[in-house]
């Protein structure tokens, strides 16, 4: 019995090293991996029951002679059968187990032998029945397929023949004997067989033993095995996480710059309470903030102290996305510590699209972090956080997260001074650091170092009343001594000696404000290398066309991109190399393949502040000639127009003809993707790009909808597309693609499918004029789509934009409109949302006004249902609030009317009767007994035949607060006890991130205190307190 996982473990080598094949994507990995987890599960959960099968029956103690506890198989006695045991020695000659051939043959011999004495010596008999039985069935296991090639268990074999083969010889004393002889001695050779016996059952107890060591040897290399399977599933988990953006700082830290700053931030780290786990470092531009925090980044890391970090950009589409920014911190925390990446890889696989910036901060960070076991405090840094664009949100999200945080975790936060942070910093209590000028000598060491490597002057070197001039310039700014060094080193503006004196010239130092200096530095940049000259006319033209295509491009592109996108005659490479002088944040030369986008990867962002500034990018003489500045609407419009223009030559092409067949076709990806997000961007749209747009939308617009719908939803997205209407003008045939976007693909969870469609849906809104007469629809698709993208990010600007549209739309379609209706929910909608989030009880008044308003207009029924159910939940809502019981009652008609429209068999009847019955619970008196009672009994005969009803929770939940309030009437401890057990079950059963959980928490804390009370067990209190660290530890929800 004991060898009978033999063949389980027999073909194990193959599998322990695990890999995934080379050509397999993602999907594949998912699914192999998968597999071979389930095999190896399977060998494991076999190996484990014949183990234990092992330790029970092998267990001999030393002083047991009976043989009560040999594990052989006795039952079958193949032993006993001397032709068997000769097959099995010739086959065992041959294939495939030869190693076991003495050990047969040696049982033969003794079988033979007592077959001679066997008629007055049965206990001779006995003993080689023990060895043929037990080695028969080591044969029979050895014969089944996967047999072992296992040296250990070929040893164990080898230790138990050679104990046979000692067994052999002192019986073949007895044997050899006469009859006459072996009667004689009987009683003295009766104590040697015992002695051969015992012998026997310890070599059999021994070679179970060692297989059993063999076995368990098997099991931990399987169990490493899955454990290295399971990290390379968890490395593909992880590897779809997005990965933090650089530190684009070209300056490195200059030794002794601030060192005062940095001991600050150091006893901060090492030295600060719990209530101080923030720190946060101001200052103004060109300070240097980057530069220490990129410092302070390498240092952590080679200390092993940094957590995770993020530098903010402006102008990176990406980082306006608070999943990428959730995503970037999770990938560096599974990188620290192996309890965090296991936290991390179960958030991933329960992730659901659908999630707000809290619950997904939860998940991916916060919970991972509560995970983990640091035993020294660790820092997470947060860089240029007023470049983020919902910088207000992601703050006000952080003061309730924060205190969640373990205390040995710290959170550095660096930005320019703002009123809006600071007063975010000082609710999180955090501490303040000013950056201020650095020291002149400080300045002077930076400007010596950087000048020296300089070639190409005149004279030997800047001479010392130069650098002293350029310290005293710098006031202590390390943007503007940066870019000065950087002006000067360019060698396409002439030799340094000339360009460091325009530098330090009068009219360029007068200006008394860091900000107006280092606007001074930029401009006279520009104008070494864009001249103010008639010949130099179409330069300066291609500089704004080019720059500012740079400017607003959002994603990733290299020279020979961007060249592709604005056509032949943009001399692209070359206005990249004439703006090299203020390139600040990337070291790397610009090549064809080196990416010149976005821009706040290659300049800081005070140039992208001066540049687009009307205020400040003016001519020193003539401050309204702003030959330089880059208007972003324009260059939105620019690069709109030549996306346009690229998607129409590739439609008149071949190629672009094979690509509405397939996708294997290249395209010009950056126009088919942002044309449309250009265009929205455009504050006015000119005349010409008007006529590019309703161009495209008459001959290309179907092949490029086909094109897009077919990447975001599959072949079967071209069933559908035919069937436009082609007499749709322009805007009706891009609302048309946002309709369809709502009904046919994933836009509400993909952000990159939400995006292309609400930018198209904002083309058809600034194409249509104000009296186009389906303006108002085209403005409503955009409330939906910006209303769904906050659902799915949690900006605030996207729902208050979202309602504005909304209500523009509701002027448009004034009473007796058809559409009123239409608006009039989505607008109760919006505001009901954001009443959820902000808990401003005007709007959810004015949500119940509308609701009410489209009771009294709506005609169809279906649409009435719709209507009366919001409205019976936002009274709800308003009730627990306001605790006003009209609003109840009011909840509970509301119910009742919704029910009565559906059918008593019908799922949505279940559920209006179930809140229904909720409402009346809180509504009850004491003296409602019976109706009480009806409730619960409907209650739990629904529950058992709905197991699998997504609503089944919340009846679990409503029939739990029903049994509370009848325990508060009655005193019945039995309801308390079930309503416990029921809140028990639910939280067991639903998962972690359930959009409920706190509330069934919060109950259950609630009614375990109530019954801490009365009976004064301590299991209550300390469940009920483990309850609350739970509650505690979620964000989110209700």
């Amino acid at each position: 019995m004991v060898l009978e996982f033999v063949n389980i473990i027999g073909s194990i080598d193959q599998t322990l090293r695990f890999q995934f094949p080379s050509n397999s994507d993602v999907n594949d990995k998912k699914s192999i991996a998968e597999k071979y987890l389930e095999d190896l599960q399977a060998v494991v959960s076999a190996i484990k029951s014949k183990y234990q099968i092992v330790l029970q029956r092998n267990h001999v103690d030393t002083a047991d002679t009976s043989g009560s506890s040999i594990t052989w198989d006795s039952s079958s006695k193949l032993g006993k059968s001397i032709g068997f045991l000769k097959i099995l020695k010739e086959a065992a000659g041959i294939a495939p187990v030869p190693f076991l051939k003495g050990a047969i043959g040696t049982a033969l011999v003794l079988l033979q032998m007592s077959q001679t004495t066997r008629g007055n010596r049965e206990d001779m008999a006995r003993l080689a029945d023990m060895a043929g039985d037990f080695v028969a069935s080591i044969r029979a296991a050895c014969e089944q397929p996967g047999r072992p090639e296992s040296r250990d268990f070929q040893l164990a074999i080898n230790n138990f023949t050679k104990v046979l083969n000692t067994i052999l010889q002192r019986c073949q004393v007895f044997g050899s004997r006469p009859l006459l002889s072996r009667i004689i001695n009987y009683d003295n050779d009766k104590d040697g067989i015992a002695d051969c016996q015992n012998a026997l059952q310890h070599a059999i107890r021994n070679f179970n033993l060692q297989v059993a060591i063999v076995h368990q040897n098997t099991l931990e290399t399987l169990l490493a095995a899955q454990g290295n399977v399971m990290t390379a599933m968890d490395r593909e988990l992880l590897e779809r996480l997005s990965r933090p953006p650089l530190a684009f700082s070209k300056r490195e830290y200059l030794p002794s710059s601030r060192t005062d700053e940095l001991a600050k931030i150091i006893d901060w780290i090492e030295n600060s309470t719990a209530d101080k786990r923030v720190f946060w470092l101001s200052g103004g531009t060109g300070m240097g903030k980057t530069t220490l925090s990129s410092h302070l980044r390498d240092s952590l890391s080679r200390a092993g102290r940094l957590a995770a970090c993020f530098f903010f950009s402006r102008n990176n589409g990406k980082q306006d996305d608070p999943g990428f920014v959730i995503e970037a911190l999770a990938y560096q925390l599974a990188q620290v510590d192996h309890d965090m990446a296991n936290a991390i890889c179960k958030a991933i696989r329960s992730h659901h699209p659908d999630r707000q910036f809290l619950s997904q901060f939860q998940a991916f960070v916060l919970n991972p972090l509560l995970a983990a076991s640091l035993p020294l405090p660790m820092v997470i840094i947060f860089d240029a956080l007023d470049e983020y664009k919902d910088v207000v949100d992601l703050l006000d999200a952080m003061t309730e997260l924060i205190p969640k945080i373990p205390r040995n975790i710290r959170i550095l936060f660096t930005s320019r001074p703002d009123a809006q942070i600071q007063v975010r910093m000082r609710k999180l209590n955090a501490t303040e650091l000013s950056l201020y000028p650095a020291a002149q000598s400080v300045i002077e060491a930076f400007f010596r170092e950087r000048l020296r490597s300089v070639e190409g002057w005149r004279s030997v070197s800047p001479a010392q009343d130069q650098i002293l001039r350029l310290v005293d310039a710098a006031k202590g700014h390390f943007m503007w001594a940066a870019t000065a060094c950087s002006v000067v080193a360019n060698p396409s503006n002439g030799y340094p000696d000339d360009v460091l004196e325009q530098i330090l010239a009068p009219h360029s130092l007068f200006r008394h404000s860091a900000e107006a200096r280092l606007d001074s530095l930029y401009h006279g940049a520009l104008s070494r290398a864009f001249p103010n000259k008639p010949e130099a006319m179409p330069s300066l033209q291609n500089y704004r066309r080019v720059l500012g295509a740079i400017l607003v491009v959002e994603v990733r592109l290299n020279i020979s991109n961007l060249q592709a996108i604005l056509g032949r005659t943009a001399r692209v490479d070359a206005i990249v190399s004439d703006l090299r002088s203020l390139q600040t944040q990337m070291s790397s030369e610009p090549t064809l393949d080196r990416p010149v986008t976005p821009a706040s990867e290659r300049f800081h962002a005070s140039f992208l502040d001066f540049i687009a500034d009307p205020q400040r990018c003016t001519d020193i003489l003539l401050p309204s000639a702003s030959r330089y500045r880059i208007d972003l609407s324009e260059s939105h419009m620019y690069v709109a127009h030549a996306s346009l223009q690229r998607m129409n030559e590739f439609f008149d092409s071949e190629q672009g003809k094979a690509a509405l067949y397939t996708d294997s076709v290249d395209r010009p990806q950056y126009a088919f993707d942002y044309w449309a997000i250009h265009v929205y961007a455009c504050d006015v749209i000119s005349d010409d790009l008007r006529r590019a747009i309703t161009d495209f939308s008459e001959r290309n617009f179907l092949h490029w909808f086909r094109i897009q719908i077919r990447s975001f939803c599959g072949e079967n997205a071209s069933d559908f597309i035919p069937n436009i209407d082609h007499d749709l003008d322009a805007p009706g045939r891009f609302h048309r693609f946002g309709v369809d976007c709502r009904r046919y693909t994933d836009y509400g969870t993909d952000v990159r499918q939400l995006d292309v469609f609400i930018s198209v849906q904002g083309v058809a809104m600034k194409l249509a004029a104000n009296d186009h007469s389906r303006r108002d629809e085209f403005i409503t698709g955009m409330g939906i789509a910006l209303l769904r993208r906050y659902q799915l990010l949690g900006r605030m600007s996207d729902l208050d934009t979202a309602l504005k549209f909304y209500r523009e739309a509701l002027l448009l379609c004034p009473v007796n409109h058809p559409r009123r209706w239409n608006v009039l929910e989505g607008t109760a909608n919006a505001l009901r949302v954001r009443y959820d989030s902000n808990g401003a009880l005007g709007d959810l008044n004015e949500s119940i006004s509308m609701l009410q308003e489209s009771l009294e207009i709506v005609t169809d029924t279906e649409e009435r249902y719709l209507s009366v159910c919001k409205l019976a939940f936002s009274f709800y809502r308003r009730y627990e609030k306001s605790g006003s019981p009209h609003d109840l009652k009011d909840a509970v008609a509301m119910t009742e009317e919704a029910s009565a429209m559906r059918k008593p068999s019908s799922p949505q009847h279940a559920r209006l009767i179930m809140y229904k019955h909720k409402y009346r619970v809180e509504d009850l008196n004491r003296e409602d007994l019976d109706e009480l009672d009806s409730i619960i009994v409907w209650y739990q005969e629904w529950l058992p035949t709905n197991s699998a009803n997504h609503w089944r929770p919340y009846g679990v939940y409503h029939l739990a607060q029903a049994l509370h309030t009848r325990f508060k009437s009655t005193g019945d401890p039995s309801d308390l006890d079930e309503a416990i057990h029921l809140l028990r079950d639910l939280l067991e059963s639903v998962p972690e991130t359930h959009s409920h959980r706190r509330r069934f928490l919060s109950h259950s804390i609630s009614f375990l205190q109530v019954r801490f009370t009365l009976n004064g067990k301590l299991d209550d209190s300390k469940e009920a307190a483990a309850l609350q660290l739970e509650l505690e530890a979620t964000v989110g929800g209700e």
